[in-house]
């Protein structure tokens, strides 16, 4: 459970309004609490399920991938830069029998399955503010491999879902 101040810089980045936070806690999308009675209510006093303010954001970001594809926004998603996330494009699209294409296609359906099937624990990690690389190391200990890796400025890894990583 975290401060809806603390999820500033997250709606920032994601474009999100306070009104669509509103509208995913009333449609049970995202859970949240009030300050104890008889306190002061604010909007900084609201306490958000963190787990479920993610999810929700997932949902988002899938529900309305058909009507706002770009380059911008899956970077801004995976928190990749572009050459990052041009590396996980060609992995998606040779991994998800799109054809063996070296120049990677932006297409919503690809992005899907890749979401089924795929963890990007850059995006996991950062939203949890956790540190990738510690977390990378304590799941290669735990026998989880990452079926897609790149070092460039910095780190990018994709493991594949499994009953014990979601």
């Amino acid at each position: 459970i975290v401060s809806f101040e603390s999820l500033s810089a997250t709606f920032l980045r994601f474009n999100l309004t306070i009104a669509e936070l509103l509208d995913m806690i009333m449609l049970d999308q995202c859970y949240a609490y009030q300050p104890k009675e008889g306190s002061s209510f604010s909007l900084n006093s609201i306490l958000i399920d963190k787990n479920s303010f993610i999810e929700a954001l997932d949902n988002r970001f899938l529900s309305d991938l058909s009507n706002n594809f770009s380059t911008l926004r899956l970077c801004k998603h995976y928190y990749l830069n572009e050459l990052q996330l041009n590396q996980l494009l060609v992995f998606a699209n040779q991994k998800l029998n799109q054809g063996n294409v070296s120049a990677p296609v932006l297409r919503s359906e690809l992005v899907r399955t890749f979401e089924q099937k795929y963890l990007v624990l850059n995006r996991y990690c950062r939203l949890r503010g956790l540190k990738c690389r510690e977390i990378s190391e304590k799941l290669t200990a735990h026998g989880h491999s990452p079926a897609f890796a790149a070092y460039n400025t910095s780190l990018c890894l994709a493991y594949p879902k499994s009953e014990t990583l979601t």
